[in-house]
């Protein structure tokens, strides 16, 4: 097995801490996976971890050129540093005379920087004509050795010689008229020298050796060592980086002096200079750091921000500023004088309030068309672009998965978008990576990014449109625009989407609304809305319905406490404006897009729609399907629908019907006792010459959805107050929806009006009861048996064979002859809903058989 290049080992091993082989894997120091492999015939060590992919070591012809010059630049370092020292022994002003007195640095930063002064007649030539020599004898004796040829071009002995020659020129060039400057030495990712910047003692004249034109490389990124256990100003920031360089050495200055007044051993920052905005090299500190911070000058003109802007072409920053105009970092830390600790916790403050900067999207939409156009196989292809787009939205937000599907969510927008391909947002984004549906790219992105979610990101739950904490008596209700209201019983605040743990999915169909604040006592909703529905007067009064429809309407702000959901029913002739009510309540709650559908004609596509809403109106359901009972059963129960889990052989996902139902019919079909005792029956009357056209309605509401709205949501604000002050009244109701049952008197007992509440409960029990039989022949039949049989004891079975002889002599329909046992089964379910209009006891006797009595009431004969 081949070995590593025993100077590129010793930059891993120095810097790393690890031992790098070819063809063996290793734990990466950036990601810490265990992806870092080394080319069995390179010097190449890279890391394969998607989100990852960093270089620990350079074979490129440009990294051969750098390692070339860097031994003779480095033995130039250890001269001009040397002679730095020096001068800390002599009077007078020289380069170090400047750096302690007149720029205030710490003695032990001087030490530790690669900082040099130019000797007085330094012979820098030698430097370079040593390893010239070196190369041409190399030459000579490889001419006599065939195995030692050079492999490319960039490493013949004529290519090398030329490039070190021009270096010598440049050099020799920038050092006329420098004797006693200052000399920074700047390094690239490897801790080679790259370029020196030379200035002129108490003057900004300046001059740069910059023999690689694409590379300047960072000053002072080695100073700190990562294995440091100091709680210093950068913990947990991979590197913080300036403009010049004399803010670095202020920086490590300022953290040598807390450590020396705590008594530690001198301890440093992980911090790097770019040496100004124009030379600033992006390239090396993405190299360096994957979340760099950048603490840019503060011009008046904003110069200094272009430290920034040129950034963000190839990276997201992170970035602050100094709080002065005309400041910098240095001249900002030297203005607390010797209140050293007070400096540093001002300073830790802007570091902690820093802003976030996105990478431009064209910048890595060019990268993804780079990509491209390298013509790679197809596979390499979608994995390369993949992978550069899952980092990306790693750098740009999280993923987030809710056990099923997948969700980007973007820190900068607050925006949480579903992973599907039919989503429109999801196409809006990829497309800002210059991919879009058609692209054969699509589908492979979708997958991956799947996948990613899935597997990487963080589980939790995802809200739609409201969601009630009920330990901290707080609603929050998405603004439809990235942002939510933040409900408590005192306040409403408008607050980011993610706050506090709380996402919302992006609903592209639903439209934004404002509200504010409480204009008057005149209700809106009860005006515009309520009101204005045609209710019957029936066991229920109109005004109890109104109360009980108000009561739904709020209750939908709450379903994180409503397991169970009442369905809100309907129930009128043609014309009665039931549709048009529903479809105004949707339109107040979401916008203009909102609307009604007709009944599915598949079970499938109710799940779909169930599954993707909060409100959902099922209009004219008056066919009989009995796929339908089901859903609405399931649905009021706080059942769920089964899917296979994505990226899964046989996983079943169950995603829970948490969507409140309303239904519009005007024969329904759906009076199955288990889904009758969960109905909120709204009984409507044509509204004759009352008749509005819908569509001046829908204008009418949308024109004041801002102000219905905000009424609703103080109604929520209402409610969380009765809540939070009966959260501990014992609520006991034979209503089947016990849930809605104990919100609406916990808030009735806040609001005065318990007793009324529990009267339309109750009321609402027997309107149940009443619409499941309704029209059953059963009841007539039972009528007519009891009228000759008031004190006989019956089975079931023996009834239904009494109840068939009359139904055969009155020319009755009786769907149960001769099914005995189908109507036994159906005469136990309907006992509670005859209790109405019968007096029903039963007693068991041997063998588990049932002898009832049964007795017509006296009100209702």
């Amino acid at each position: 097995m081949s070995t590593l290049n025993p100077a590129v080992s010793q930059i891993i091993r120095d810097r790393f801490g690890i031992d790098a082989q070819p063809g063996r894997k290793t734990i990466c120091p950036f990601c810490g996976h265990q992806t870092l492999s080394v080319k069995r015939d390179d010097t190449l060590a890279k890391c394969f971890y998607p989100t990852c992919g960093r270089f620990i070591t350079d074979s490129s012809p440009k990294g051969s050129q750098i390692a070339e010059l860097h031994g003779i630049l480095e033995s130039i370092y250890l001269d001009w540093h040397s002679e730095l020292s020096r001068l800390s022994k002599q009077s007078g002003r020289n380069a170090y005379s400047y750096l302690y007195d007149e720029r205030r640095m710490h003695p032990q930063v001087v030490s530790d920087s690669m900082l040099g002064a130019v000797p007085v007649a330094y012979d820098a030539e030698s430097r370079f004509n040593a390893r010239i020599s070196e190369i041409e004898t190399e030459a000579s004796e490889g001419n006599a050795d065939p195995s030692k040829q050079h492999r490319t071009s960039t490493d013949s002995p004529e290519t090398r010689v030329s490039y070190l020659k021009t270096a010598r020129k440049k050099l020799l060039n920038c050092l006329k008229g420098t004797a006693g400057w200052l000399a920074f030495f700047h390094t690239d990712a490897y801790h080679r020298i790259v370029s020196i910047r030379f200035r002129r003692l108490y003057a900004k004249d300046v001059y740069f050796f910059k023999p690689h034109a694409d590379v300047n490389g960072l000053f002072g990124h080695g100073l700190f060592h990562p294995n440091q256990s100091h709680e210093s100003l950068a913990k947990d920031l991979p590197l913080l980086v300036t403009e010049g360089e004399f803010n670095q050495l202020q920086l490590q200055s300022l953290c040598v002096r807390i450590n020396e007044a705590s008594g530690q051993e001198p301890d440093y920052v992980n911090a790097c200079a770019v040496g100004g905005v124009d030379n600033a090299d992006y390239e090396t500190i993405a190299r360096v750091s994957k979340k760099p911070v950048f603490c840019y000058d503060n011009d008046e003109n904003q110069a200094g921000f272009a430290l920034v802007t040129k950034a963000q072409r190839t990276m997201h920053v992170a970035a602050f500023t100094t709080p002065e105009i005309e400041s910098d970092l240095d001249s900002f830390i030297r203005s607390f004088g010797d209140s050293h600790q007070e400096a540093w916790g001002v300073l830790q403050e802007l570091v902690s309030s820093r802003k976030q900067y996105e990478r431009g999207f064209d910048s890595i939409r060019q990268e993804i068309k780079d990509l491209r156009y390298k013509r790679k196989k197809a596979f390499h292809l979608n994995a390369d672009v993949a992978n550069a787009i899952i980092g990306d939205l790693r750098e740009r937000g999280e993923f987030y998965n809710d056990g099923f599907r997948s969700y980007v969510f973007l820190n900068a927008r607050k925006e949480l978008i579903p992973v599907d391909r039919d989503e429109t947002q999801f196409a809006l984004l990829l497309d800002e990576y210059g991919i879009n549906r058609a692209d054969t790219l699509f589908k492979w992105i979708f997958e991956a990014l799947g996948v990613e979610g899935v597997k990487n990101g963080q589980k939790t739950e995802i809200r739609r449109f409201a969601y009630y904490d009920k330990r901290a008596h707080t609603v929050y209700v998405t603004d439809f625009a990235n942002q939510m209201y933040r409900i408590t019983p005192e306040r409403i605040d408008l607050v980011d989407n993610g706050t506090e743990g709380v996402l919302f999915v992006t609903d592209p169909l639903a439209e934004p609304y404002e509200i504010h604040d409480r204009e008057s006592a005149e209700s809106f909703l009860d005006k515009h809305l309520i009101s204005r529905v045609n209710l019957c007067s029936d066991r229920l009064s109109p005004d109890q319905r109104r109360l009980l429809l108000l009561l739904w309407i709020v209750s939908i702000f709450f379903e994180s406490i409503m397991p169970t959901k009442a369905i809100l029913v309907f129930i009128g002739e043609r014309g009665s404006g039931k549709s048009t009510a529903c479809r105004l309540l949707g339109k107040i709650l979401f916008g203009s897009k909102f609307d009604v559908i007709p009944m599915p004609p598949k079970e499938d596509d109710f799940d779909t729609a169930a599954t993707n809403a909060t409100y959902l109106v099922v209009d004219n359901a008056d066919t009989r399907k009995a796929w339908f009972l089901d859903k609405l059963a399931v649905a009021a129960t706080g059942g769920s629908t089964q899917k296979r889990q994505l990226y899964t052989d046989n996983r079943i996902a169950r995603f829970p019907l948490k969507c409140y139902i309303s239904v519009t019919s005007r024969e329904p079909r759906f009076r199955r006792d288990d889904v009758a005792s969960r109905l909120l029956l709204m009984k409507v009357d044509r509204l004759g010459d009352q008749i509005v056209s819908e569509s001046d309605l829908r204008d009418e509401i949308l024109s004041i959805r801002n102000q219905l709205m905000t009424e609703i949501l103080y109604f929520v604000q209402d409610a969380l107050k009765g809540l939070r002050e009966n959260s501990k009244l014992k609520v006991t109701s034979s209503f089947r929806m016990a849930d809605f049952a104990s919100f609406a008197i916990r808030i009735a007992e806040f609001g005065g009006i318990r007793d009324e509440i529990e009267t339309i409960l109750r009321l609402t029990e027997g309107e149940q009861s009443d619409f499941t039989i309704e029209d059953d022949p059963i009841v007539d039949l039972l009528k007519e048996w009891t009228k000759e049989n008031i004190t006989e004891e019956i089975t079931a079975t023996q009834l239904c064979v009494e109840l068939a002889k009359i139904a055969e002599d009155k020319n009755i329909g009786f769907y149960y002859k001769g099914k005995e046992r189908a109507f036994a089964q159906k005469f136990r379910h309907l006992v509670s809903d005859l209790g109405e209009q019968f007096e029903i006891a039963h007693r068991m006797v041997h063998g588990g058989r049932r002898l009832y009595t049964i007795k017509l009431k006296i009100e209702t004969a």
